[in-house]
């Protein structure tokens, strides 16, 4: 199951978020790249928001990302993405991070985790014309030659991953004659009773 959703945010919010982006400094580097393991990935992460705190990043948000992050996190939208996905969110934990991707990073065909309900993704580049790449992809099998459905990172939208034994997805490469960095924001909703 997959959802997408368009126009949640409006252009010039859009424009607010990309004229005072996070500090590079509140960044970090995950690289996982070996083949033990089964998702490896290339991109720039912050946390802002874990167990129902802000992080101290968050508190070194610029203005405009600090008000979306304070929309995100209220009840009113986690009950809205219940009714959306008729996914009950009720009693899960949410985490909150602010992901960066740079030319060349990407994340491999996986399952997504085990103890998460959901996963949302906002995009929130200002501009990203198609032949950026940094798709979302839909496959049968990590085996498979090509994905079955490849969603485009649309400013402003939203798309949902939804972990099951069967939900294999990826992120294509960022290409190198992007506009820049590819930025989103990212919501997990775990149980963490649920395996991992």
């Amino acid at each position: 199951m997959h959802h997408t959703a368009f126009d949640l945010i409006r252009p010039e919010d859009l424009r607010r978020l990309n004229a005072e982006p996070p500090a590079m400094s509140e960044f970090v580097r995950a690289v996982k790249e070996a083949p033990k393991f089964e998702k490896q990935y290339r991109h720039w992460i912050m946390t802002v928001y874990r167990n129902g705190q802000y992080t101290s990043k968050a508190e070194r948000l610029p203005p405009a990302w600090s008000e979306l992050l304070g929309e995100v996190v209220q009840s009113s939208f986690r009950n809205w993405l219940s009714t959306r996905t008729e996914i009950d969110l009720e009693g899960t934990v949410l985490e909150v991070n602010v992901s960066r991707r740079d030319p060349g990073d990407y994340r491999n065909v996986h399952r997504g985790k085990g103890n998460q309900e959901v996963k949302v993704v906002l995009v929130l580049s200002e501009h990203w014309p198609d032949h950026a790449q940094g798709t979302y992809d839909l496959w049968d099998s990590p085996e498979a030659g090509t994905p079955v459905r490849s969603v485009q990172p649309v400013p402003g939208s939203l798309y949902t991953v939804i972990p099951s034994d069967t939900s294999w997805h990826s992120l294509s490469p960022v290409a190198h004659d992007s506009p820049g960095s590819l930025l989103t924001l990212t919501l997990g909703y775990s149980r963490p009773e649920k395996r991992s």
